[in-house]
């Protein structure tokens, strides 16, 4: 009997490192399993991010985009009016012009020359 007590404590030596083995392989895939998800995880959650930041990064662009163009019309009118402005520049700086206006308006006279004025009854 002692005999087969050494071969029941070998099987039961055995039998407890094979549940153990088990046990251990079963561990490990259970940690595989949560090293994967965490991975996944973190990828999502980065993907997720990433998509975020383009998504504002692109409505920045657009918006910026807008101001651009209301800036370049403000800047086209500016121009347009710096033409106009010194159109009227050069008219004013005009001698013959000015000689016009000054007798229209304010009646001033070439020396030796009488201005009549002569009211229309237009009306």
């Amino acid at each position: 009997m002692a005999k087969n007590r050494k071969i029941n404590s070998k099987n039961d030596l055995n039998y407890s490192s094979n549940i153990e083995g088990q046990h251990s392989a079963h561990f490990e895939e259970t940690s595989a399993n949560w090293k994967f998800r965490g991975i996944m995880l973190i990828i999502v959650i980065a993907l997720g991010f990433a998509t975020y930041s383009f998504i504002s990064t692109i409505q920045r662009y657009q918006e910026n985009q807008a101001h651009l163009e209301v800036a370049q019309l403000d800047y086209q009118k500016a121009q347009e009016s710096l033409a106009e402005l010194n159109e009227r520049k050069q008219i004013l700086e005009d001698p013959d012009y000015l000689a016009q206006v000054a007798r229209r308006d304010y009646y001033y006279s070439k020396p030796g020359e009488i201005i009549f004025n002569i009211e229309s009854d237009s009306q």
